[in-house]
Parts: structure tokens; C-alpha cells; sequence
């Protein structure tokens, strides 16, 4: 569902880290997009991240607008963007389309969608589907950890080990 509203707002963040001269490698990206995430939602309590998005790459204070391949590098940091919703406007939202049957699978900025194709004389349509099919390389996809059910021997497993 895409949304044109006021409720939307920007955070932004720049996080940065020692690499030792050595290889950068994606594990570098994805501790510095967790750490982003959890101090995100630490600060901004009642809220719900709905983009997130790599606004720069810095290596070795050089600036780069995707994630360099095959370098060494001593330092290593990003400029991130979140765009969240006030949580008790999402729900009060769901409870209004709800009355309709409708449910939300994922929600989508309006004015992201717009500035992220700006100048293209594309529909609003086309340009949310390309938007969710990874249009934006920089743009980051939050999954929701699913937990296992375990049964009792697996339980019982882990309880002694």
C-alpha cells in the first residue's frame, strides 16, 4: 500500500568503523546497517521503520554511491536514512481499512517513491512496483526474523547445551 501523508518522517545517521587496512566485505555493511537499525529503534520508540535507505558509502573518507568491491580500507562508514510512521498511526489506519477487509502486506512513502523518480514521467503504479522490486540498489529490506517452533526433544536439546 502506498501512502500520501504528513505522518512520515526522516532520520538520519552516519555510523562509522575501524577496518585495519583490510578486505571490505559485507559483513562490514551488514554490522553497520544493524548497528544503525538497533539505534534507531532504541531512540525512536513507537515508531516503524518503513525504508531504510544507504544515502553514501564512505571508504577512507572518499566518498562512493554503492558499496565498493575488493578493497582494503582502514576506515569504513555509511549515511542512512530511515522514513517511519508514528506506530499508533498505523494502527489506527488498520483499524480504519480494516472495516473494508483490506490489509496491509507492506506500506510505501508516497514522496520516496516520487523523489526517487523524479524527472521520470512514469505512473504511480509502475514506479511502487519497481520501487518494491529493488529499483533503488541502496534501499534496504527489513525482514522480520521468523522463530522456529522447537519441539520438546529440541527444547530439551538446547536446555543442556
Amino acid at each position: 500500500m502506498i501512502l500520501d501523508c504528513n505522518q512520515f518522517f526522516r532520520v538520519q545517521l552516519s555510523l562509522k568503523m575501524n577496518n585495519y587496512g583490510d578486505l571490505l566485505k559485507k559483513k562490514n555493511l551488514d554490522y553497520l546497517l544493524n548497528e544503525a537499525k538497533n539505534q534507531c529503534r532504541n531512540t525512536l520508540r513507537n515508531k516503524k521503520i518503513i525504508h531504510v535507505i544507504i544515502d553514501n558509502y564512505f571508504v577512507d573518507n572518499k566518498i562512493h554511491k554503492s558499496m565498493p568491491q575488493n578493497l582494503n580500507c582502514n576506515f569504513f562508514s555509511i549515511d542512512v536514512s530511515f522514513i517511519c510512521l508514528p506506530i499508533d498511526f498505523l494502527k489506527n489506519f488498520e483499524v480504519v481499512i480494516n472495516k473494508y477487509q483490506i490489509s496491509i502486506n507492506r506500506i510505501i512513502s508516497y514522496k520516496y517513491v516520487r523523489e526517487l523518480f523524479l524527472n521520470k514521467n512514469l505512473d504511480i503504479i509502475k514506479m511502487t512496483k519497481d520501487t518494491i522490486d529493488g529499483y533503488n540498489e541502496n534501499e534496504v529490506v527489513l525482514v522480520a526474523k521468523k522463530l522456529k517452533k522447537e519441539g520438546f526433544f529440541e527444547k530439551f536439546f538446547h536446555f543442556f547445551n
